[in-house]
């Protein structure tokens, strides 16, 4: 009995010590992905937000897409400024996540000073971005000058002088305009307008309101007046012509699809002859309703906008607490339907739209839909035209589409009607984001 009970006890131990030795060799052989620690931060994260009492829902499938893509790189992520993350369309608030995970991994495993110091130059360095107005190569003139975060930059007038004046605006604001405004929020600020501005006005929330999301980074109003008639014309050279045929085709970024460059300050003259920098705007900077200006051009102005109070129907009544980012775009009355469109977005919608608008030589932009006619020359199919795009010659221009509803544009391009609030492909696809500010880390 004794000597079976030894035998089964050195058999136990053999087996049991052959055991971990198995696991072991097991594990080995598992195939773990060059990028394993950055997701499970990812889905750490996912879980966090998926726990949260508010849960966004954008956020965990913007997490979700974040790991699925991620997952599929044979290739290491080395930072959040990688560019296979820009190709891939993984949004501004994946890479911070990004660049702030290597950044305590770098502390943590400095071994010596040189190390430490270049990890807390990029922590300062995307500390810094997060200033609207403030990019990367103001963040890291700022570090190179002994500016050590954003608490350093605060608490220095010496720094501020290296600011602009939207600078220096983004950082008066910047607690407010890093938070996103609610459904409410953008309501309220539509019923302020509203009640502030002749009856003559349509104004319409677009952007991610009209997308049916939940918060919007930035309040976006289309802002209409039937006396507003005037439809600019393309500024971008026509389809089909020398050598730019094949990136005309090919490219996402085609001539056709290259906004042009805006002015860098308006005129007197622009002002008074611009509805919205003579009549929309000083009426609600009057009112108390915006306040500074970040941005401007022709047709459009940014900046920041006074959440009322509830019950606040003027602008004077407005008392202080919460800000956000506003953006108004003024376009012609002719030009709804495109600007709906256009300013309702996704940018994976837009990328769609021009993809299949430019082998029919059309054109989408937030003033119309257009289409190229070609002057002084055979007019041939459009087949033969992609054949023999010399045949086509450079003379013609480009001619507006009548369109009366977002319906209309999508019919003449040929692309099923989309509802807006199905319009966030960038959510359920790796299609490009929408130009929002790059963040960086790089020293160099």
């Amino acid at each position: 009995m004794l000597a079976r009970r030894i035998l089964h006890y050195q058999r136990s131990t053999r087996i049991l010590s052959f055991v971990p030795q198995h696991a072991r060799f097991h594990d080995s052989r598992v195939a773990r992905g060059p990028n394993d620690a950055i997701l499970e931060m990812l889905r750490r994260e996912k879980d966090q937000e998926e726990r949260a009492p508010n849960a966004n829902n954008y956020k965990i499938l913007a997490f979700s897409n974040a790991i699925n893509v991620i997952s599929q790189l044979q290739q290491p992520i080395k930072s959040g400024d990688d560019q296979v993350l820009e190709m891939k369309g993984i949004g501004i608030g994946i890479k911070n996540r990004i660049n702030t995970y290597f950044i305590q991994k770098s502390l943590a495993s400095s071994e010596n000073s040189v190390e430490r110091e270049n990890a807390l130059k990029k922590r300062a360095i995307l500390d810094l971005q997060r200033v609207p107005g403030i990019g990367a190569v103001k963040a890291k003139a700022l570090v190179e000058g002994g500016c050590t975060g954003l608490a350093s930059l605060i608490a220095s007038e010496e720094f501020h002088s290296l600011l602009s004046a939207q600078q220096i605006i983004g950082l008066k604001y910047m607690e407010h305009l890093e938070k996103p405004a609610s459904r409410d929020q953008v309501e309220s600020v539509l019923n302020l307008c509203k009640a502030n501005l002749s009856s003559r006005y349509e104004i319409i929330p677009v952007g991610e309101y009209r997308r049916g999301l939940s918060e919007s980074s930035t309040i976006e109003m289309l802002v209409l007046h039937p006396d507003h008639v005037h439809v600019p014309l393309p500024n971008v050279p026509p389809p089909f012509s020398g050598d730019d045929f094949d990136d005309f085709l090919r490219s996402s970024d085609t001539p056709a699809t290259k906004r042009p460059r805006k002015k860098a300050s308006l005129t007197k003259k622009d002002r008074q002859n611009s509805r919205l920098h003579s009549e929309v705007v000083p009426v609600l900077q009057q009112r108390g309703v915006l306040l500074e200006k970040i941005a401007e051009t022709h047709h459009n102005w940014t900046g920041v906008v006074r959440i009322p109070s509830t019950g606040s129907a003027s602008g004077p009544m407005v008392q202080p607490g919460e800000y956000r980012r506003i953006t108004l775009h003024l376009v012609p009355a002719k030009s709804r339907a495109a600007a709906l469109v256009y300013f309702t977005g996704d940018e994976g919608l837009h990328k769609h739209l021009r993809d299949q608008a430019t082998p029919l030589a059309m054109y989408l932009d937030e003033f119309g839909l257009w289409k190229w006619k070609p002057q002084d020359v055979v007019e041939l199919p459009i087949s033969e035209a992609l054949n023999n795009p010399d045949r086509l010659g450079d003379g013609g221009f480009w001619s507006l589409v009548k369109t009366e509803s977002e319906e209309d544009i999508f019919t003449h391009i040929g692309v099923p009607f989309v509802e807006p609030t199905m319009r966030n492909f960038n959510f359920i696809s790796a299609k490009p984001k929408p130009k929002k500010k790059r963040y960086s880390t790089s020293l160099r």
